[in-house]
Order: C-alpha cells, then structure tokens, then sequence
C-alpha cells in the first residue's frame, strides 16, 4: 500500500492517501527516515519523469544527505558537488545565481538520477520548513 505523508515532522498524525484523507497515528520515526518516504512518495507522482530515471532515483534517496554540513561542494559558487561523480554541479543554483566556471558539465545518467533524488529530498525540507 502507498502511503503518502502529509504532516509536518514532528506531527503525531498522518493522512494516507489511499485512505481518503482519513487521519491515522503516525508510526514513530526518525526525521531523515520521514523525509526519505516523503521523498520517494515526492518522485512517484512524476508523471513526466521517466520509469527508468525515476525507479533509479528512489532508489538513490538513502544516499542524499538531510543536512548540507558536510556534503562537498563547489568554492567558487557554493554548489553541492553530485553525489554520483562528484564533479557536475550548479543544479541546485537559482536562474539569477549565473555560470559557475568551474561547472564542466559532465552530467551522465547516474548524475541524471542523483539530482532528481537530491531535488525530491530538498523540495519536502523546504516544504517542511515553510509549514512551520
């Protein structure tokens, strides 16, 4: 069954929604554990991502960091490095943050899925932290 986390972290409830919006208890939980299905459940409504591309980044969300300290990245733009080849980066820069120069571009399909396993966890952070 699909289950498909609507509360904030730290709520005590949860609503499924293959229960028709009925609220149940939310079994305990770390808060990276909570994130990661909010993640995976995040990329399994991308209905215009490839099967393929999407099965391998679900599969990747363990591997994503919840917290930037220590992820590697960029000195020159301060962009996390991918965590497939730790080379290609400035994905998660804004449209107006410019070219990093030292970017090569470099992406192949491993780091395809890593940014869109990256992209899921930080979009339900985000989320996250507007809710509160």
């Amino acid at each position: 069954m699909l289950t498909v986390f609507y509360a904030t972290a730290d709520s005590d409830y949860w609503l499924s929604s293959m229960a028709e919006g009925k609220r149940f208890k939310r079994p305990p939980m770390s808060e990276q554990e909570y994130i990661q299905r909010q993640a995976i459940a995040f990329l399994e409504h991308q209905s215009n991502m490839d099967a393929a591309l999407r099965a391998e980044a679900i599969t990747l969300i363990p591997t994503v960091p919840t917290r930037l300290e220590g992820m590697p990245y960029c000195r020159a733009c301060e962009s996390v490095l991918c965590g497939a080849c730790g080379d290609c980066h400035s994905l998660d820069l804004l449209p107006g943050d410019g070219y990093c120069r030292n970017d090569q571009d470099t992406m192949g399909a491993p780091c395809a899925a890593w940014w869109q396993a990256y992209n899921a966890v930080y979009t339900i952070i985000y989320q996250e932290a507007r809710s509160e």
